[in-house]
């Protein structure tokens, strides 16, 4: 059984810890890293030093794929991007205010396919 690097190979004492702000639980970074920068006791958001941690799509992208949305009813070739860009965002983004302004831009960008289709229906 191998055991991790932060760990003393004798007394398994922690050598190298990490401790979570919020619930002052202390593991190695092994245990932080493997559960996506979150602490395993409390689940927040703990930075690792000397580890980078992947950043996940935010408000910014959100906003983005919005405002290309609305780009869409004069342009609509860029539907292209903003739809996956909204949809990425949406599926992946952690901060609630960065999903709903994706689910808002995934709305634009279904407006000029149903203006479309009445427009057919009726022309």
């Amino acid at each position: 059984m191998s055991k991790p690097l932060d760990r003393c190979p004798s007394c398994l004492a922690i050598i190298s810890g990490v401790k979570c702000n919020s619930c002052s639980y202390v593991g190695g970074k092994s245990e932080f890293i493997s559960n996506n920068h979150r602490c395993p006791k409390c689940n927040s958001i703990v930075r690792v030093p000397g580890v980078p941690r992947l950043a996940s799509p935010g408000l910014g992208m959100a906003i983005l794929g919005t405002v290309l949305g609305l780009l869409d009813l004069v342009f609509p070739f860029l539907c292209f991007i903003s739809l996956p860009l909204c949809i990425f965002v949406a599926l992946k983004a952690k901060e609630q205010k960065a999903r709903i302004v994706a689910y808002i831009g995934i709305a634009i960008n279904f407006v000029p396919f149903f203006l479309g289709t009445l427009l057919d229906a009726f022309v």
